[in-house]
């Protein structure tokens, strides 16, 4: 079966799909800040604890990914946070207030959390310590794509669809993208 004789690359190309999420979801909110201003009259302060919101709890998350990449291991826990992440986009497309758009931005950075430790993870797993500088750094690289993504291609969507509507397009992608994962991801090439 392809999927089994190419699984490892599979895994990889998912992996880099998901951490392209990440870098969008922390990127985004600079481009649909007018939106947010316009349509929720939210004042400088507001949103920049929108915006910040994400990132501390992203940070926050940290030494418990790696607990629990160890002792759960990555297919469960990259699924389980980027479904997390898929329910955080919804709310904060929802959103009607400051506070609920934090809570959302909350969601996404939690569930974003897992989306750097744990494909490096995988590479540690899947691929021979030879590759894992040059696997690591194109994962990387490839993620940055998220930013590009959260610029142009997002005010067009904006403005096509508006801001909440694109955001739920996103959410059902990110879903989409997290059952893949789960679907093909095994924790160990023996799994």
């Amino acid at each position: 079966m392809i999927i089994e004789k190419h699984r490892r690359w599979i895994i990889y190309l998912i992996s880099c799909r998901l951490d392209i999420f990440s870098q969008f979801y922390r990127s985004s909110i600079a481009v649909i800040s007018p939106n947010l201003i316009e349509e929720l009259n939210l004042d400088t302060e507001e949103l920049g604890l929108i915006s910040a919101s994400f990132f501390y709890a992203f940070a926050m998350m940290q030494i418990p990914v790696g607990i629990y990449l160890d002792s759960v291991g990555p297919r469960f826990f990259i699924t389980t946070l980027s479904l997390l992440a898929a329910v955080g986009a919804i709310v904060f497309a929802y959103g009607e207030s400051a506070e609920a758009l934090m809570v959302g931005r909350i969601l996404l950075g939690v569930g974003m959390a897992c989306n750097l430790l744990g494909p490096l993870k995988l590479i540690t797993a899947w691929f021979s310590p030879l590759y894992f500088a040059t696997l690591s750094a194109i994962f990387v690289s490839v993620g940055t794509a998220g930013n590009i993504v959260a610029a142009t291609p997002l005010v067009w969507l904006t403005e096509l669809l508006g801001w909440r509507s694109t955001f739920l397009l996103v959410s059902a992608i990110n879903l989409f993208i997290a059952i893949l994962f789960y679907w093909v991801a095994r924790d160990y090439p023996d799994n």
